[in-house]
């Protein structure tokens, strides 16, 4: 078998409370960046009066925003963006990608078991909402939960998907077609380590 690649399933993200805070992101986002046009157009007619620090902190903050939530432009706000994210089953790893950049490579070798899950994770720390449709762990931090004390999150939800067991952490994948994603991993698997432990 070759390289395959999967795609995640629907997002469920948007539901209920965090709806409402993905709204409110949105607005924070162009509100500020509303600001800083306005101060730019304030500073360009009154340059002595200027308050730069004030335009700076602006600046910081809706780079801040974007980088971390990553709030979708008005082009393409109404698009499904959902493929962003990939999951890729290479000769010798997992391959996670997000918007082309590869964002995790996972060895076979490390998986000691693959695990289904269908609870939310609760009080989640260092997983935060991406744009419309995901969650991510910041940059190369660990996430963590009421369930589990170590984990790296690739996802479209953390109600429901894969967890990989690692030595030292877990990571949460969503792929689409999840047994036939589980089947072709094992498979991998099994070509790299005696046996895979699946449930």
């Amino acid at each position: 078998m070759g390289h395959v690649t999967y795609y995640p399933i629907t997002s469920d993200r948007l539901v209920g409370k965090l709806r409402k805070y993905h709204m409110q992101i949105i607005i924070l986002f162009y509100g500020t960046i509303l600001a800083i046009i306005g101060l730019s157009i304030y500073g360009f007619f009154n340059p002595t009066v200027f308050q730069f620090s004030f335009y700076y902190h602006l600046f910081i903050m809706s780079f801040i925003i974007y980088f971390t939530y990553k709030p979708p432009l008005p082009h393409n706000y109404k698009q499904d963006t959902s493929k962003q994210l990939s999951y890729e089953l290479e000769d010798d790893a997992l391959v996670i990608s997000f918007q082309q950049k590869e964002k995790n490579r996972i060895p076979y070798t490390s998986i000691n078991e693959v695990e289904k899950f269908s609870k939310r994770l609760t009080k989640i720390k260092s997983i935060n909402p991406v744009g419309k449709h995901f969650w991510m762990t910041q940059g190369n931090m660990v996430g963590f939960s009421d369930e589990h004390n170590a984990l790296f999150v690739y996802s479209t939800s953390i109600s429901r998907g894969l967890l990989l067991h690692r030595k030292f952490e877990k990571i949460i994948i969503t792929p689409e077609k999840e047994d036939d994603f589980i089947r072709n991993l094992e498979d991998k698997i099994n070509e790299t380590k005696p046996y895979s432990n699946t449930r």
